[in-house]
């Protein structure tokens, strides 16, 4: 009798272990469905990294980050424009008399003086710093203006000196009894800057 037990159990256990072995499939199956499988659907299902939707949402965010930063780069450009633009009224590539004394007639006549004469002169700069002032040009600028008082002198000295083209004012004479100014101006050019 306990060999045929044996030989019942030994048929159970046979009979079982195709059964075992469905199972711990199904587990690990389960498992690596759980931990693997689904993380990996989410990211390409609605919402997920690589759906449609939020594929899209990058695209448009690269698109406004580019447009972004080409008017940043237009807004650059012209920056850079103005202050090439800036450069050369301060130190222009000619004696550009015409503007020259528009500039002058015009600073004169903003603080309320009559103009009675501009007379230039041009010459190179020489001196021990040959280096550094390479190609610059000096125009010296005798300007008379009428109609002065000591106040509007020094306002008209201030304009002058912080008008854009660089400018010295090397003396000043001021006559109060007929109110007639006389100032003794310097501005530069640099003729080979243009090259």
């Amino acid at each position: 009798m306990a060999l045929q037990t044996e030989a019942k159990g030994k048929s159970l256990i046979e009979q079982l272990e195709p059964l075992l072995i469905v199972a711990v499939f199904a587990i690990v199956c389960g498992v690596a469905y759980f931990y693997f499988l689904e993380p990996l659907l989410k990211e390409y299902t609605a919402g997920g990294k690589y759906s449609s939707a939020t594929l899209g949402q990058n695209l448009q965010d690269r698109k406004k980050y580019l447009s972004d930063l080409e008017g940043v780069t237009s807004l650059l450009d012209a920056s850079q424009n103005t202050s090439i633009k800036q450069v050369a009224l301060a130190l222009p590539a000619e004696k550009d008399l015409p503007t020259l004394y528009a500039l002058y007639e015009k600073i004169i006549k903003n603080r309320g003086l009559s103009l009675q004469a501009i007379d230039v002169v041009t010459k190179d700069i020489k001196g021990a710093a040959q280096s550094d002032t390479a190609g610059l040009k000096e125009v010296n600028v005798t300007l008379r203006a009428g109609g002065a008082r000591y106040a509007s002198l020094k306002e008209l000295i201030r304009d002058i000196e912080q008008s854009l083209r660089i400018t010295d004012v090397s003396s000043a004479t001021f006559d109060p009894k007929t109110g007639t100014v006389e100032l003794s101006v310097k501005t530069y050019y640099l003729p080979n800057k243009a090259q």
